[in-house]
């Protein structure tokens, strides 16, 4: 999240994939971290586990941050 804030990335993937991507969909989607390392296709490479946790909490700090200041996503 150095390069771009999380409002460029949705903004980016949605004009990437107009069709089939949403603001809302997007969003949801990042909230579901927790599942991620569960997952064959999850983020195992980020070991250990504490660095991808690490990332989550940013992450999700920046989707809450994200969602109060869009009206449309509370």
């Amino acid at each position: 999240m150095e390069d771009f804030s999380l409002s460029e990335m949705i903004e980016w993937a949605i004009n990437r994939n107009p069709f089939v991507l949403t603001e809302k969909g997007i969003v949801d989607g990042l909230g579901m971290l927790d599942i991620v390392p569960e997952s064959p296709e999850g983020i195992m490479s980020l070991k250990p586990l504490s660095f991808w946790e690490l990332i989550c909490m940013d992450l999700r700090e920046e989707i809450d941050n994200y969602i109060s200041s869009n009206n449309d996503l509370r």
